[in-house]
């Protein structure tokens, strides 16, 4: 089981960093101090930002198509590397969880620079003519950086055990 969180884990290290929303039309003439509370209209920009992401995300995930996750991900990424960590994340999705039935918006929590948009995922996998259900929340962590909401992580967040 480590070695899938691990799996896990490693795509959502890739997809880190890959997309930005800018907070501010105007550029400074000189080096603005760093962020260190996000304003409302901010965490509007990253939630807007998270929300174009999980789109993408669930499209790539139900259509099993990594394309759709491409505009996402680091421009300077190995794009071989990352398909075949979307190829082994989609198997495991499959086997372990089933098929993703939906995805709902949480709520955002924000703290200092940094807003956690969560999604409850909820997946079904069918054996013996019974359905189980399995819910798990899905973070996209969106922070201020060089004075733009950029998202820098995201993943499943697990239950320990």
């Amino acid at each position: 089981m480590k070695k899938e969180w691990l799996l896990l884990s490693m795509i959502a290290v890739f997809v880190s960093g890959c997309a930005t929303a800018e907070k501010n039309g105007n550029a400074a003439a000189e080096t603005p101090a760093p962020i260190t509370e996000i304003d409302d209209d901010a965490v509007l920009a990253g939630k807007a930002l998270a929300q174009e992401y999980m789109d993408g995300f669930v499209a790539a995930v139900r259509a099993d198509d990594f394309e759709r996750l491409k505009p996402f991900l680091p421009q300077d990424g190995d794009a071989r590397k990352m398909r075949g960590l979307f190829v082994g994340q989609q198997k495991w999705i499959h086997e372990k969880l089933g098929e993703l039935q939906n995805a709902e918006f949480s709520d955002v929590f924000r703290q200092g620079a940094v807003c956690d948009c969560v999604w409850k995922l909820s997946f079904g996998k069918s054996a013996d003519g019974k359905t189980s259900v399995v819910e798990l929340p899905y973070h996209v962590r969106v922070a201020a950086v060089d004075r733009r909401m950029q998202i820098v992580t995201v993943g499943f967040s697990f239950p320990s055990k």
